[in-house]
C-alpha cells in the first residue's frame, strides 16, 4: 500500500556522515537536537438579506454522520499509478571514542511515479505477482549549502516482475531473468508491502465509522510504515486515525482522516523518534489508499552500548514529509 521506505534515504545520510540546517518550502523549523529520541520526544461570510450583489450561497451538502468503508481485494489484472515524494533533511553530530569528529547538514529528496499490475492471486485473493514499471526517478542529495547531485537509478525505466517464495520476495526482469543484487535489493526496499495484506483492512473497521471517531494505530501497521527493524521494540506514544469527513478526492468518494503518529522504533539500527501529524485519504468503495501526506519532525541516536555505521555514534534530528498518491491506471 505505502510506496517507498525511509531505509534507502536514510542510509545515504548516514553513510555520508552528514546531515538539515536547510529545509524545503513545505517543512516546519527542524526542532533542537537532542541526544535520546524518545526523551525528547516526551520533552515538554455570505451576503446578508437584501445585498442584490451577492448570490446567496447554496446549502452545503449534509454530511453522513456514519460513514462504511468497503473491504475490498484489488482483482487479478488491477492496475494503478502511484506518485510519492519524501523529503528528508537532518543534522547530524558524529563521534568517536566520546570526541566530536564531524557535524553536518544533509537533504535527501525522493520523487517516483510508478505504474503496479496485479498479475496472480492465490485463492483466497491475496496478491502473489505483480509488475512495477518505474516509470520516473528522480533523487537528489544534498550536504550543507551545496548544490544538490542529482543520483541516477538504475530502476528508472525498468520494468520488474515480483513474487513470493518461500515467504521471501523475489525480484525478476519483464523476461522472467535474475536481475543484479543491487536492483533486487532496492525494488524490495521499494515495495516491502506490495504483496503483503493491505494494512488499511486490518486497521479500518470493517463495521460503520462515525465522524469524528479515532481509530486507533497498532504496532503492526507502525512497523511496516516506518520500516522498523525486525525484532527491535516499538515504543507507541501516541497513535490514531480520526474520520474528518467525506468528500471526491480524485473522482472517488472518500474519507479523509486526520492522524498523529508518535514513537520509537529501531531503525536501520538507530533508535529514531517520529511525531508525524497529518491527513490519510481512503476509497470508501474498497478501502485503498488515495493520498497520503504526513510530516514531523524526528531525531535519532545511536543505542547506548552500541556502534553506528563504521564504528561511530550518531545522534541528531530532522525533519520528514512524506507525500504519496494512488489511483487506478488509465
Amino acid at each position: 500500500m505505502f510506496a517507498s521506505s525511509l531505509r534507502p534515504l536514510l542510509w545515504v545520510a548516514l553513510l555520508a556522515l552528514t546531515a538539515p540546517a536547510c529545509r524545503s518550502d513545505a517543512e516546519t523549523d527542524a526542532p533542537d537536537t537532542s541526544r535520546a529520541a524518545e526523551a525528547a520526544l516526551n520533552a515538554p461570510g455570505g451576503g446578508g438579506e437584501g445585498e442584490a450583489s451577492e448570490a446567496t450561497p447554496p446549502p452545503a451538502p449534509q454530511e453522513p454522520a456514519v460513514v462504511q468503508f468497503e473491504h475490498k481485494p484489488l482483482p487479478q489484472g488491477a492496475a494503478r499509478v502511484e506518485k510519492s515524494e519524501t523529503i528528508m533533511t537532518m543534522s547530524m553530530t558524529v563521534s568517536l571514542k566520546d570526541e566530536v569528529i564531524r557535524e553536518g547538514n544533509t537533504e535527501q529528496r525522493s520523487q517516483k511515479r510508478k505504474r503496479i499490475t496485479l498479475l496472480k492471486t492465490d485463492t483466497a485473493g491475496a496478491p502473489v505477482e505483480a509488475k512495477i514499471v518505474y516509470e520516473e526517478i528522480a533523487e537528489t542529495h544534498k550536504e550543507g549549502d551545496g548544490k544538490p547531485e542529482v543520483k541516477p537509478s538504475p530502476l528508472e525505466g525498468e520494468t520488474y516482475v515480483v513474487t513470493i517464495e518461500a515467504g521471501e520476495m523475489v525480484v525478476k526482469d519483464a523476461r522472467g531473468a535474475d536481475v543484479p543484487a543491487a536492483e533486487s535489493d532496492e525494488v524490495i526496499a521499494d515495495n516491502g508491502d506490495l504483496l503483503k495484506p493491505d494494512m488499511l483492512h486490518t486497521l479500518i473497521p470493517r463495521g460503520p465509522v462515525e465522524i469524528g471517531e479515532r481509530i486507533p494505530v497498532n504496532e503492526t501497521f507502525l512497523r511496516r510504515l516506518f520500516d522498523a527493524d525486525a525484532g527491535g521494540a516499538v515504543t507507541i506514544q501516541e497513535a490514531w486515525l480520526a474520520l474528518k469527513e467525506v468528500r471526491e478526492v480524485e473522482g472517488r468518494r472518500s474519507g479523509v482522516f486526520e492522524t498523529r503518529m508518535k514513537l520509537v522504533a529501531p531503525v536501520s539500527r538507530l533508535e529514531m523518534g517520529f511525531d508525524m501529524t497529518g491527513e490519510l485519504v481512503v476509497a470508501l468503495a474498497d478501502t485503498q489508499l488515495v493520498k497520503m501526506n504526513l510530516k514531523g519532525p524526528v531525531r535519532f541516536a545511536t543505542p547506548e552500548g552500541q556502534q553506528g555505521p563504521k564504528g561511530v555514534q550518531l545522534v541528531g534530528e530532522g525533519h520528514i514529509a512524506i507525500l504519496q498518491e494512488s489511483a487506478p491506471a488509465p
